[in-house]
């Protein structure tokens, strides 16, 4: 799911805003290792023995991102909820773009994770943190999933959602490895001799039965090529140039924020790709974090308009 607002008029937000609940501000440096903690306690489990250094390094990457990034001064668009205790109630991760609608500027924000601590938030850390937001000076608010919980939150404040242009898609080429993987993960001490070799034997015989072949047009004849971070950043902007809603990236910036992204090492390296037509003119490109035998999860997929089909 997509959500997104804009917004009606641009105001400049207090730096802390006050509720009987407690207060919004900016994400300081003295906030990063607790919110790093609550960020793995939702999203991510660790091992006991390994939590300590899984904080440190969460906090080292979202100094990076929220606190440090390139050419950012002043306070973070980050937002942490206190609690009139003093503790960290919720966080929101907030980063500022820059896009533009048929030629004019406009000032984005990229909505990353929404979380609440239930240990001391009474409900409130979430709306909270989105009507700090919306209180901001964005025209532009997008966040590219949510949950229902936090959709029910952001309606009421005229987010809406975008369906029609959300890429959020499964596809299982191996349905018996995929259910091994899913059962390793959850059982990780489960030896991979017992599942495996059924589980290739099950893929190959489905494969052969239920496959139809590839069917190659004549007239579009392409191929797919690696690439690197390099020629992918010098691309992409070419690839999305004729839609009137884009991203407006500064020198520089991009291949920053695919080095960040490449810092991601969860669900596999970042590998990245290009489509070409037969006189070497790329008609597309792509970026997906994996490695052979896994799952790959997609970052970014693009295409000029008329060569998505």
């Amino acid at each position: 799911m997509h959500l997104s607002a804009n917004a009606e008029e641009k105001l400049a937000a207090p730096s802390v805003l006050e509720s009987q609940h407690g207060s919004v501000r900016p994400l300081a440096a003295e906030d990063l290792e607790r919110v790093a903690a609550l960020f793995l306690t939702k999203f991510r489990r660790r091992r006991r023995h390994l939590l300590d250094r899984a904080i440190a390094e969460t906090a080292a990457y979202m100094r990076e991102i929220y606190l440090d990034p390139a050419g950012h001064s002043g306070e973070s668009n980050a937002l942490v909820q206190i609690n009139r205790q003093g503790r960290l109630g919720g966080f929101l991760g907030v980063l500022k773009a820059r896009y533009e609608l048929d030629g004019a500027p406009l000032n984005a924000a990229i909505i990353g994770p929404l979380m609440a601590d239930p240990g001391t938030d009474d409900g409130s850390a979430g709306p909270q943190l989105l009507r700090a937001l919306h209180q901001g000076e964005f025209d532009l608010q997008l966040t590219d999933s949510a949950n229902r919980t936090s959709l029910a939150f952001a309606r009421p404040m005229k987010y809406q959602l975008l369906p029609v242009h959300c890429l959020g898609w499964t596809y299982v080429f191996r349905p018996a490895a995929m259910a091994a993987a899913a059962l390793h993960r959850k059982w990780p001490g489960l030896p991979h001799l017992v599942l495996d070799p059924f589980a290739r034997a099950f893929d190959a015989l489905a494969k052969r039965r239920f496959e139809p072949p590839v069917q190659h047009s004549s007239s579009h004849r392409t191929h797919r090529e690696p690439i690197n971070a390099v020629q992918f950043a010098e691309e992409l902007p070419t690839l999305l140039s004729g839609y009137a809603l884009r991203p407006s990236w500064k020198d520089g910036e991009l291949p920053r924020l695919l080095a960040l992204a490449a810092e991601k090492r969860a669900d596999g390296p970042l590998h990245f790709g290009g489509i070409y037509d037969e006189t070497g003119k790329m008609l597309g490109c792509y970026a997906f974090y994996g490695q052979a035998g896994d799952m790959a999860n997609l970052l970014q997929i693009q295409a000029f308009g008329s060569h998505w089909g």
